[in-house]
C-alpha cells in the first residue's frame, strides 16, 4: 500500500470524524437542554458560517508553507476541545465550540480534500470516498455512547487526545505538498466554468429541498404516528445510508458520475412523489426512507469529495472544493430560521413541490460532461461485453 494513500486516508478519517463529533455535541446539547428555535438557529448559523468564511479566508491567504496549513486545522481543533474540558455545557460555551469547530473544519477540508484529489486517481475516488465516509460514520456512531459514558468534560479530554493522536500519526508519516501557483483567482475561474455550474445547480436544489423538507417531514411523523413507528424508520435510514456509501463509490467509479447523479435525483424525486400522494400509508414511509438513504449517501459522496476534484484544473483544487461546499454551509446555516414559516405549508403540497424540483434538477445534468475518463468507461463496457459473450458461449457449448 502506497504511503501517500495511507496519509490521504488517515487525514480524511480524522477530519470527517472530528467534524461529526462537533455536530454530535451540538445535537446532544440541543436535545438535552431546552433552547428556543432562535437560539438553535444561532448555534447552527455560527457553526456553518464559521466553516464557510474560514475556508474562504484560508485559500485567500494560502502560503508557500503548505505543510503548516495542512496542520493548522488540527491545532484549532485541539484548542477548541481542550478549552472546554473544565466547563459544563452552556449556551455560551456551545457558541464558542460551534464557532471553533466550524473554523477547524473550514480551514481543514480545502487542503484535506484537495490532497485526496491530488493523490487518488479519478478512477478510484468514488470507492475511496465511500470507504472513508463509511468508516468515519461508524466510528462517530460509537462516540454517541462514549459521550453518555464520559459526560461533557471527559469526552472533551478524549477528543483532545484523539486529535493529538491524529497530528502525531501524520507528523510521523510526514506528508508533503508542493506549492502550486494559481493561474487565476479561484472564484473568477470557477464562476466562468460552465461545467461547474451544471453540477452546482442540482446540488443547490438538493441542499434547499433537504433543509426545508426535513422539518416538515419530522413534524408530520411526530403528529401523525407514534414514536414506535418512527424509530424503525430512523434505523432503516441510518443503516441504508451507511452502507450505501460503498455502493455509491462503486457506481461513481464504474458507471460514471453523471449517470449515478441523474439516477439519484430520479430515485429521490420518486420517493417524495410517493409520500406526496400516499402519506397516510405506512408502506410509503418505508419506501421513502430507503430511497432517501440511497440518494443521500450518493450525494454526500460525490458532492463533498469527488466531483469538485474532478472538475478543478491544477492549482485551483482548494478553491473548487470551497465554492462547491459553500451552498451547503449557507443553506444549512439559514434553514433553522425558516422552519416556523416552512411548517405552514400543507404537507401534500410541500412533498409534491420537492418531487417536482428534484426532477427539474436532472435537466442541468443532462448537459453536464462525464468526469470519469471516457477510455475507462469504454474499457469497462468492453470487459462486460466479453464476459457476457463468454457466458453465452459456455451455455451453448454445454447444450
Amino acid at each position: 500500500m502506497k504511503r501517500s494513500f495511507i496519509i490521504v486516508f488517515i487525514n480524511l478519517f480524522f477530519i470527517l470524524v472530528l467534524h461529526q463529533s462537533v455536530s454530535l455535541l451540538i445535537r446532544d446539547f440541543i436535545s438535552s437542554v431546552g433552547v428556543s428555535y432562535i437560539e438553535k438557529g444561532i448555534i447552527y448559523l455560527v457553526h456553518y458560517l464559521s466553516a464557510a468564511f474560514s475556508s474562504i479566508l484560508i485559500i485567500l491567504t494560502k502560503a508557500k508553507n503548505m505543510n503548516f496549513q495542512f496542520y493548522l486545522w488540527f491545532i484549532i481543533a485541539i484548542i477548541n476541545f481542550a478549552l472546554h474540558i473544565p466547563f459544563e455545557p452552556s449556551f455560551g460555551q456551545l457558541i464558542v465550540l460551534a464557532a471553533l469547530g466550524g473554523s477547524a473544519f473550514g480551514v481543514g477540508f480545502p487542503f484535506s480534500f484537495s490532497f485526496f484529489a491530488e493523490n487518488i486517481s479519478v478512477e478510484k475516488r468514488g470507492r475511496v470516498s465511500g470507504i472513508a465516509l463509511l468508516i468515519a460514520g461508524l466510528f462517530s456512531t460509537s462516540f454517541t455512547f462514549m459521550l453518555k459514558l464520559l459526560k461533557f468534560g471527559g469526552f472533551m479530554a478524549f477528543l483532545t487526545c484523539f486529535t493529538i493522536l491524529g497530528v502525531a500519526l501524520l507528523w510521523f508519516l510526514n506528508p508533503s505538498r508542493r506549492y502550486k501557483k494559481d493561474v487565476a483567482r479561484p472564484f473568477i475561474t470557477v464562476l466562468t466554468n460552465r461545467y461547474y455550474l451544471l453540477y452546482l445547480i442540482p446540488w443547490v436544489i438538493f441542499c434547499a429541498i433537504d433543509a426545508l423538507e426535513v422539518p416538515i417531514l419530522k413534524s408530520y411523523l411526530t403528529q401523525t404516528y407514534d414514536p414506535e413507528f418512527e424509530e424503525p424508520l430512523i434505523l432503516i435510514y441510518t443503516f441504508v445510508t451507511s452502507f450505501s456509501f460503498i455502493l455509491s463509490g462503486f457506481l461513481l467509479d464504474y458507471y460514471g458520475r453523471k449517470k449515478a447523479l441523474i439516477s439519484g435525483f430520479i430515485v429521490l424525486g420518486v420517493a417524495y412523489a410517493i409520500i406526496g400522494i400516499a402519506a397516510q400509508l405506512n408502506l410509503s414511509w418505508y419506501i421513502y426512507f430507503i430511497f432517501y438513504g440511497l440518494a443521500s449517501a450518493l450525494f454526500i459522496t460525490i458532492y463533498t469529495m469527488v466531483i469538485w476534484g474532478d472538475l478543478s484544473p491544477e492549482g485551483l483544487t482548494e478553491g473548487y472544493y470551497v465554492l462547491g461546499l459553500f451552498p451547503f454551509f449557507v443553506v444549512t446555516a439559514l434553514s433553522e430560521f425558516a422552519i416556523p414559516y416552512v411548517l405552514q405549508i400543507p404537507v401534500s403540497a410541500a412533498f409534491s413541490f420537492a418531487s417536482f424540483f428534484l426532477f427539474v434538477a436532472v435537466f442541468p445534468l443532462m448537459f453536464a460532461p462525464e468526469t470519469l475518463p471516457e477510455k475507462t468507461l469504454k474499457e469497462r463496457e468492453l470487459k462486460s461485453y466479453i464476459e457476457k459473450a463468454k457466458r453465452v458461449r459456455e451455455k451453448f457449448t454445454k447444450g
